[in-house]
Order: C-alpha cells, then sequence, then structure tokens
C-alpha cells in the first residue's frame, strides 16, 4: 500500500488517541489540582501531536490539530457553570468530571476505531484497484494460440505463439491510468524512460523473442534458452538477454541495453500491457533475481519469423 494512502487516516488516529489519553488522564487524576491536571493534558495532547509529525506528510499536523480541538473543545467549554447549565436540558451530568472526561475518553476510541474503519475500507478499494492494475503490468489476460504465422526454436521444437482475446483493458482497469497510478505507487515514475507505447498484442517475453508481434509463455522462454544456444553470463554485454525469475518461474525477460563501468546495467524491456521502458536492471516491478544470458546467433528472434530483432 502507498504511503499517501495509508497516511491520509493516521491524522484521525492521532486525534483519536490524544483525546483518550486526555478523557484518561483528567479520570484518573480527579482528585488531584488543577496544575496537575493541566500538565497532564498538554502532555496527552504532545504526544498526539508528535504522532502526527512523525508521519511527515503534508497536512498531517494540522488535520491532527484541528479534530483535537474539535473533540476538546466543547469538553472544556462545558466545564463553564454557564454553558454546561445551558446544555443540562440534554446533558444533565455534563458538568461533572467524571461524564466530560468519560466521554472523551470514549469519543477518542470511537475516533480511532472509526479511524481504522474507513482505512480498512479504503484499504480493501486500493486493494482492489491494486490487483486491476497489477493484471495490466504483468500482461495477465487470456490468449489463443495464433493462426497467422508459425515459430521454432533453432532445433526445430514448435512454439506456441499467442494472441489475447480481446484487446481491451482488463475490467477495472485503463491502461494509460492503470500505467501512470502504478508507476507512482512503485515509486518508478522517475526511474525509467519510455521507449516505446503498451499495448496488449505483445507481452515482454513476445517482445524480446517475436519482435514485439505475439505473446509467449515463461515456459517458452526456458526452451527457448535451452535450445537456441544460449549461455548465462555473469558479465552482460549489450545485446544479452536478461532473465528475471521468481521462485525459480520465469516472470520477465528484457535485453540488456548499455553497460558502463560502476554505473547500473540498463534494460529495455515491455512491461505486461504497459509501454517498453529503459530501466537499471533493480529498477523493475519483477525483483532483483535475474540471470544474463548471450547466444552466439543473430538477434533473439524466434525461427520462422521475419520481423525486427530487439
Amino acid at each position: 500500500m502507498s504511503s499517501p494512502h495509508l497516511a491520509s487516516f493516521f491524522p484521525a488516529a492521532c486525534a483519536g488517541l490524544g483525546l483518550f489519553l486526555v478523557g484518561v488522564a483528567n479520570l484518573l487524576l480527579l482528585g488531584r489540582g488543577a496544575v496537575v491536571r493541566v500538565a497532564a493534558t498538554v502532555a496527552a495532547l504532545a504526544a498526539a501531536v508528535g504522532a502526527a509529525v512523525l508521519l511527515d506528510q503534508p497536512g498531517a499536523v494540522a488535520t491532527a490539530a484541528v479534530l483535537l480541538g474539535t473533540g476538546l473543545v466543547p469538553v472544556l467549554a462545558l466545564g463553564h457553570p454557564r454553558v454546561a447549565a445551558a446544555a443540562a436540558r440534554t446533558v444533565v451530568a455534563s458538568h461533572h468530571p467524571a461524564a466530560r472526561y468519560g466521554s472523551l475518553a470514549a469519543a477518542g476510541i470511537v475516533s480511532a476505531v472509526g479511524a481504522v474503519a474507513l482505512f480498512d475500507r479504503a484499504d480493501e478499494r486500493a486493494k482492489a484497484q491494486s490487483m486491476a492494475d497489477m493484471n495490466v503490468v504483468l500482461g495477465a489476460r487470456p490468449s489463443v494460440p495464433s493462426e497467422r504465422a508459425r515459430a521454432a526454436t533453432d532445433r526445430g521444437t514448435p512454439v506456441v505463439l499467442r494472441e489475447p482475446v480481446a484487446a481491451a483493458a482488463p475490467e477495472g482497469a485503463d491502461p494509460a491510468t492503470s500505467e501512470e497510478r502504478f508507476l507512482a505507487s512503485a515509486q518508478l515514475s522517475d526511474q525509467i524512460i519510455r521507449r516505446g507505447c503498451g499495448g496488449a498484442e505483445t507481452n515482454c517475453h513476445g517482445w524480446v523473442f517475436t519482435g514485439g508481434r505475439f505473446r509467449l509463455s515463461g515456459d517458452d522462454v526456458v526452451v527457448i534458452l535451452a535450445e537456441n544456444g544460449y549461455r548465462e553470463v555473469a558479465t552482460p554485454a549489450p545485446g544479452d538477454a536478461v532473465v528475471y525469475r521468481k521462485n525459480g518461474a520465469v516472470t520477465h525477460t528484457g535485453v540488456v541495453r548499455y553497460v558502463t563501468p560502476g554505473e547500473p546495467v540498463m534494460i529495455e524491456s515491455k512491461w505486461g500491457d504497459l509501454g517498453v521502458f529503459l530501466h537499471a536492471a533493480d529498477r523493475s516491478p519483477y525483483g532483483t533475481d535475474l540471470t544474463y544470458h548471450r547466444s552466439d546467433r543473430r538477434g533473439h528472434t524466434l525461427q520462422g519469423l521475419i520481423g525486427p530483432m530487439q
């Protein structure tokens, strides 16, 4: 979950905690003098404001302070005899310190619990949207074998070329807004350079091995590496293939573009149904479990396909 989403609910939680502490402190100190109770109140408020400061988010302190004031000022006002008398018909016991500070403690709990409940609801909505965005990033959509072309490895093993069932984005996700939202939440917006447009006709594997014309699976990549003369290398060079894995399964492929001593290896790859990006090897949604592969063949395009070579 992104920090802006999380931080938007913490000011209310901080205020609720502060009101709770003020109420409990004054309940416990009813027999003590006003100076002691004021000091305890100030300490409780300082703790709440300090928690808001630690959020390090614009507006968090101001929001928490407003909520604290909204809860505290009426309670303090009810301590004045005239104000208490005016409200006596609706709050008979409001002038009694135990009733006032007990109500304040209850309000603090309600505020804090309410903030958690609101966060949980928004968190569920954000997770659903994140899943829709991730489907676009991963290119997770139904596909069928293509009838337009045939392809094979250098050893002649057929490779199934696939095409998307529909070009539309998964339900609930618009490619343009999903890309912008995903890159922002993953803090990758300023870590990449766009080199090509997005689209469902090809995924990362297809972009590397079919010239961006078809979709391939991660299992296809394993066969291609084995039968097209690829060997794993420790030191990458421009033109090498890079393969990302998760728990041993191939999740992403790309092509090495730039290798400069002392600088990150720069990769060009297509991110699911999103665009083609130039990025550092460790700056992508696919993790850092990666290997580099080199072949003596010209380009990465499969046998039987004519088109651009990555």
